[in-house]
């Protein structure tokens, strides 16, 4: 996004607006995103994400408790979205990372090795577990976490209208795979689920990556592309600009202009800025002036706009 304005010459700008008496008025602060983070749910999805999860703990916990013989709470400690690039990064072997499959796309639960390890323990008889360095689970103990875990994610997945299968805890840096093994149609979004176990070997966290959420119908077309973008094409830049207004005036008074000198433009300080891509001559969404952190921003109100006409009027 680019203006030919530094933020001096915005506030001059807001200061022509504002009354001859009073105080100066100052660009807004606008929170800026951070597009390496996917942001395909509105905050009220997210929330009834939250509920039909938290909804679906009580059957987990009953579940964990037949297994483990004693009680241990479950709680959702945060849920949002992430970049399935960024989930692993460099992960060292051993590690307790399980692994499923939700219509065709992997998904993915990572607990902390230790907290793990006295599980698989407690659920092969043992009466306290040990105190254990890493070390990588023994295929009995992956098959008992294995039965553990399948309960517990196909009934949360099921709780989102997700079908979760196969799942299988893995013992190979090589097995986690990437979110490309899904296929043509793989988007790197997963929805992050954060969980706190107060389990046999203390409090611990477990991290859910379900991939397949997808917003409402009508909310759709704001938080999504139509189509996914194919993979060579996702980091090509573009030229996004904000154009605040314009004017047209003689070529005569153009060359007579003198330091102080103030040109009106055309468009009212209460109107949205238009917004535009490259050299495409019809504005892809509107929005107002703002700062962030000292500097110049545009607070994005509308998207996707048909013609100039729609400027006129916030909806």
């Amino acid at each position: 996004m680019s203006s030919n304005l530094d933020p001096e010459e915005v506030q001059a700008i807001m200061d022509l607006a504002a009354p001859e008496e009073g105080p100066r008025r100052a660009p807004p602060e606008v929170s800026a995103r951070d597009f390496s983070k996917p942001r395909r749910l509105s905050p009220g999805e997210l929330e009834t994400v939250q509920t039909h999860a938290s909804l679906s703990l009580p059957a987990t916990i009953e579940q964990f408790a037949n297994s483990l013989r004693n009680q241990h709470e479950i709680e959702i400690l945060d849920i949002s979205e992430v970049n399935a690039d960024d989930i692993f990064g460099e992960v060292d072997e051993p590690f307790a990372i399980a692994k499923f499959d939700i219509g065709g796309q992997p998904g993915w639960l990572v607990w902390e090795l230790i907290p793990a390890l006295a599980v698989a323990e407690i659920l092969l008889g043992a009466s306290e577990p040990s105190d254990s360095e890493p070390r990588a689970f023994t295929s009995l103990e992956r098959r008992s976490i294995e039965r553990l875990l399948s309960p517990f994610v196909t009934t949360l997945a099921s709780s989102l209208e997700l079908a979760a299968t196969n799942l299988e805890v893995l013992g190979a840096r090589e097995d986690i795979g990437t979110w490309t093994d899904g296929g043509k149609l793989s988007e790197p979004s997963r929805l992050h689920l954060s969980f706190t176990f107060d389990g046999p070997g203390g409090a611990s966290h477990f991290d859910l990556y379900l991939p397949g959420i997808h917003p409402h119908q009508e909310q759709a077309g704001a938080l999504a592309p139509a189509t996914p973008l194919p993979n060579h094409i996702r980091d090509v830049t573009v030229n996004l600009v904000a154009r605040l207004g314009d004017n047209q005036i003689p070529l005569a008074d153009l060359l007579a202009i003198e330091v102080g000198d103030v040109i009106p433009l055309e468009t009212p300080v209460t109107e949205p800025l238009r917004i535009y891509v490259e050299d495409v001559p019809q504005p892809c969404g509107r929005g107002f002036l703002g700062s962030k952190r000292g500097n110049l921003a545009i607070r994005i109100e509308q998207i996707g706009l048909e013609d100039e006409d729609s400027l006129g009027t916030i909806q």
